[in-house]
């Protein structure tokens, strides 16, 4: 289904934009858009929501927002555990402190994204495009690391116990001061 398809029904209509649970269809957040945002294509009018609900601290987990188009994106302490961002373009993303567990991030654009203080245990970055990211401070415990598109990719003092790092050519990726030690008991 493409992008601009799946963005239009149900939940973009006019003005009105819903951001969906991908598990249950259940509405997560409406937004009303600005009127600077008609033009826009589907994807991006959705970045926007996406834009305005983290704003608002809006509780975005199990989030439907594969395709999204939110570029320079900024989000504190946002609740995105097991969101979808297949094919997203979150590129120069910065991400401090946000819940983003179990989230799927396959095959999106992360460039020149900033994740500080973030819990990624489990997120799936499968193919994603991390060129210039930086991991620092993070959780990356159980995430997948398979095949992205990595150079001056960072992590720093970041948990990376059972992470899965392939396909990813030799000093693509650095590491500082990380740690891949399994966690003790009782501790995440």
């Amino acid at each position: 289904m493409s992008v601009s398809k799946r963005f239009r029904t149900p939940h973009d209509s006019g003005r009105q934009v819903a951001i969906l649970c991908k598990e249950t269809g259940a509405t997560l957040f409406m937004a009303e858009l600005p009127k600077e945002a008609d033009t826009e294509p589907p994807a991006r009018r959705m970045g926007i929501a996406l834009e305005l609900a983290l704003r608002a601290e809006a509780d975005l987990s199990g989030a439907d927002l594969r395709g999204v188009i939110a570029q320079d994106l900024q989000s504190f302490e946002g609740k995105l555990a097991g969101a979808d961002f297949t094919g997203a373009d979150l590129s120069n993303l910065e991400c401090i402190g946000c819940d983003v567990r179990q989230t799927r991030f396959a095959g999106a654009s992360l460039a020149k994204a900033d994740f500080r203080g973030c819990d990624l245990r489990g997120a799936d970055l499968t193919g994603a495009d991390i060129r210039h990211a930086q991991f620092q401070f993070c959780n990356a415990r159980g995430a997948l690391f398979v095949n992205p598109l990595a150079d001056q990719t960072y992590f720093w003092t970041t948990k990376l116990y059972d992470a899965t790092f392939s396909g990813v050519e030799p000093g693509k990726i650095i590491f500082e001061d990380c740690n891949y030690s399994e966690p003790d008991a009782g501790e995440d």
